[in-house]
């Protein structure tokens, strides 16, 4: 993995871009596909393209590949609510109103079996008395 092309300060500067110009509000549902597109495509690129010449390197490239992973859970658990929620950051353009009656419930992240599967599955919210 020494021999990539691109510095991987470079590409942690495109993997940030991506996350704020396709992850952050307002959010709908093209710019979050587009997002988990790009995320796969950098996913493998990665291991490809991006230079290490040092431990440094070895360990940037691993903070950012865990920058991916989280964006990659943010973007589908947002793509999955259908719904506008919390404020600001919860915001969907395509679905701008708060849905009690459908979302109020929690959505559930975990690894599939492939590389970089995520399974969603819902739990209800449970009031306190």
């Amino acid at each position: 993995q020494t021999g990539g092309e691109v510095a991987v300060e470079e590409f942690e500067y495109k993997v940030r871009r991506l996350i704020n110009d396709y992850v952050t509000p307002p959010k709908n549902a093209y710019k979050l596909n587009m997002a988990l597109w790009w995320m796969d495509r950098f996913q493998k690129e990665i291991r490809e393209k991006v230079r290490v010449r040092s431990m440094h390197d070895l360990f940037k490239v691993l903070e950012v590949e865990d920058i991916l992973l989280c964006a990659r859970l943010s973007a589908t658990a947002a793509l999955e609510r259908k719904e506008s929620r919390w404020g600001f950051w919860h915001y969907r353009a395509d679905f701008p109103k708060k849905d009690d009656e459908n979302w109020r419930k929690h959505i559930m992240l975990k690894s599939g079996a492939d590389p970089g599967e995520v399974l969603v599955s819902h739990r209800p919210v449970i009031r306190m008395q």
